[in-house]
């Protein structure tokens, strides 16, 4: 059952449950961490990705994704480490071990880059609250093609 503003409600009309679903799915989304992130075509990108490890322990995965499309995916338990799709050449994850925070670092960055991209952690021990889903919108920030002044 899901509460929006504290108050259960009960919808009898067929549009209103599509509403109230959406509703609830966007109250869930809030629990996750939000992110922005900008800047310019052609630089070079770090996608924040905050992994509390003193609190939540250890990690099995790192999966990161852009829009529904899988990009990054590491697991330090089995050594593995790959960017996929359209990161394939231009995409690293930067983890030490030692740092709360990974970062997706994106190279060369160009306009088709901008979305919403979203790291997905997954913890050994998951009896913890810990935040596993952590949403980033990159902005790409670039200087138009063409301008023409009319006067």
């Amino acid at each position: 059952m899901c509460f929006v503003n504290g108050v259960k409600r009960m919808w009898t009309k067929i549009r209103l449950p599509s509403i109230f679903m959406l509703l609830c799915a966007l109250q869930l989304a809030k629990g996750a961490i939000r992110e922005e992130v900008k800047s310019k075509a052609g630089a070079t990108v770090d996608l924040p990705c905050v992994i509390n490890q003193n609190e939540c322990g250890d990690f099995h995965s790192i999966k990161w994704y852009k829009e529904n499309r899988r990009v990054y995916v590491y697991s330090p338990i089995a050594n593995f480490a790959k960017a996929e799709g359209e990161l394939v050449e231009r995409g690293t994850l930067i983890f030490d071990g030692n740092n709360s925070t990974t970062r997706l670092q994106i190279k060369d960055l160009n306009t088709r880059d901008e979305g919403e991209y979203k790291c997905e952690i997954t913890f050994l021990d998951i009896t913890k609250d810990c935040p596993v889903v952590q949403l980033v919108k990159l902005t790409t920030l670039a200087e138009p093609k063409n301008l023409t002044v009319s006067t």
